[in-house]
């Protein structure tokens, strides 16, 4: 088995989906619940994640980019927009 050495996670108003990726690129383990951004408090976050990775057995400190509604201004952390034309840095 591969083992992961990054966390991807799409965590919406309704559902929270995670993937755990092998260097290599492949899917080795994912999870998917019902906890979206809509039915939880901000104390919430943190425990989510953490369950989802302990359920999977993965190391709660690999690289992790989280996508989808935990960066709007109702979820864990806004990640405002960035104006364009920009550069990586921005």
């Amino acid at each position: 088995m591969q083992h992961p050495s990054l966390i991807a996670i799409d965590w919406g108003t309704s559902s929270f989906r995670l993937w755990a990726i092998s260097g290599g690129g492949q899917v080795v383990s994912r999870t998917r619940n019902d906890n979206g951004m809509s039915k939880l408090k901000p104390g919430d976050y943190a425990h989510v994640l953490a369950a989802a990775l302990t359920e999977l057995g993965l190391a709660h400190t690999l690289p992790t980019i989280i996508c989808g509604m935990a960066g709007s201004a109702q979820g864990w952390m806004e990640a405002p927009y960035v104006d364009t034309p920009s550069s990586l840095v921005d």
